[in-house]
């Protein structure tokens, strides 16, 4: 390996990189075409609130302890709002989900947010109406219904998922699967054009020679071209016209 002039060897190999790279770029595009349908996520968000308001020191106490209680409040909140007890009921009140409570509770994601009194709830589907429609109906349900289970009334719903258009895929990411597909076969193909190189067991310079034999060249033919020898004038009849047409 050394010695070898890397430069060369590359650039009379760029054709297989750039061939890998092309091959590889339309096959990600037509797997994720055909192959992989584009998943949406729609989102909604609960605040866990004081409903009283504050007009003294005592009071404005009073709202943020309450406010403290809200945020513990929080993981309560979200292990009740993957129940059967709120799942099981939004299921049979929206028949036109065709989904049942257990494989909702796989689906349907719900985080509290650290130090803060919010619940945010997300769920993933290949329809961006039928996601927004799930998240938003259980966010419904569950302002109502957690009252009737905990006798407290300190939930509100914060924002619903909003209609779109044309809603942006979470997944998968064409960007990224181009991008890694590039790199993947630009090193495929630097890695080719190496073995490739140090397979290669044919001599192709003087200096080359010298350094594997480890003897000096006496003499050596340079390579004609079929273009230099159409510059020659050569006897009429001779054999060596024929190698110039």
């Amino acid at each position: 390996m050394i010695g070898w002039n890397w430069d060369r060897v590359f650039r009379s190999r760029i054709w297989l990189i750039v061939l890998l790279t092309a091959v590889s770029v339309v096959t990600t595009l037509t797997v994720a075409q055909y192959r992989f349908k584009p998943v949406y996520e729609a989102k909604a968000m609960l605040m866990l609130v004081n409903k009283k308001t504050p007009v003294s020191l005592g009071e404005q106490q009073l709202t943020w302890d309450a406010l403290t209680t809200n945020i513990r409040l929080g993981a309560t909140y979200r292990d009740i709002l993957t129940s059967p007890a709120i799942l099981g009921e939004a299921v049979k009140k929206y028949p036109e989900w065709a989904i049942d409570a257990n494989e909702l509770s796989r689906r349907v994601k719900v985080e509290s947010l650290e130090g803060l009194p919010f619940l945010s709830l997300s769920l993933q589907d290949d329809s961006y109406e039928k996601a927004a429609g799930i998240v938003n109906g259980i966010a419904r349900l569950f302002t109502v219904r957690i009252y009737d289970l905990m006798k407290i009334d300190n939930v509100e719903v914060l924002y619903l998922a909003q209609p779109l258009a044309e809603p942006t895929p979470v997944s998968p990411s064409l960007e990224i699967r181009l991008i890694v597909s590039c790199l993947a076969s630009i090193v495929v193909g630097t890695a080719a054009t190496i073995a490739i190189r140090m397979l290669d067991r044919s001599i192709r310079s003087v200096k080359q020679t010298e350094r594997e034999l480890h003897l000096p060249v006496l003499a050596a033919t340079a390579v004609i071209s079929k273009r230099d020898l159409r510059k020659v004038t050569f006897p009429r009849g001779s054999r060596l016209r024929q190698f110039a047409k």
